[in-house]
C-alpha cells in the first residue's frame, strides 16, 4: 500500500510543476504582446496613428514631426516598390547602410530624411516647417528618382 500512496503523490507533484510551469509561460506571454504589437505596427515602430499621405498630403500635415515622420513612412512605401523595402529587422541607420552598400544612387536624399525621421521619431527635440519641407523634399526626391545630393 505504501507503493501506491507514493504513485499518487509523484503524480500530484508533476502535476503541480506543470500547472507552474504553464502558469509562468502565460505571465511571459502577456508581458510579450505589447513589445510584439508595437514591432507589427508601421515600419520599425512607429506610432499606428502615422498618416497615410503623399506628398501633397505630407505638405498639408499641420503636425511637422508627423509630416516628417510620415515621409518616412512614405518612402519606406515608395522603396518597398523598388524591391528595395527596409527588412522588418533592420534599424533605420541600418536600412541607410544597407542602401549606401548597395549603390543606391539618391543616398543623399535617403541620408537626410533619416536623420529628421530619427530626431522625429526618437527625440523631444522641437521639428520646424523647415525640417518638415525639407523631409517632404527628401522624399519627393527618392520618389522621383531624381539625384537629391
Amino acid at each position: 500500500m505504501a507503493i501506491g500512496g507514493v504513485d499518487w503523490a509523484i503524480a500530484a507533484v508533476t502535476w503541480l510543476a506543470i500547472a507552474a510551469a504553464l502558469a509562468v509561460a502565460i505571465r511571459r506571454m502577456r508581458r510579450r504582446r505589447p513589445a510584439d504589437a508595437a514591432v507589427d505596427e508601421v515600419g520599425d515602430g512607429m506610432a499606428a496613428d502615422v498618416p497615410d499621405l503623399d506628398l501633397e498630403g505630407l505638405r498639408g500635415e499641420p503636425d511637422a514631426r508627423r509630416a516628417v515622420i510620415a515621409s518616412y513612412a512614405l518612402m519606406e512605401r515608395v522603396m518597398a516598390g523598388r524591391e528595395l523595402g527596409r527588412e522588418r529587422s533592420e534599424a533605420p541607420l541600418e536600412y541607410l547602410g544597407r542602401m549606401t552598400a548597395t549603390g543606391f544612387a539618391r543616398i543623399g536624399a535617403l541620408g537626410r530624411l533619416t536623420r529628421l525621421y530619427a530626431r522625429a521619431r526618437f527625440s523631444t527635440h522641437p521639428i520646424d516647417p523647415a525640417m518638415k519641407a525639407e523631409a517632404v523634399d527628401a522624399v519627393a526626391v527618392i520618389a522621383a528618382g531624381e539625384e537629391g545630393g
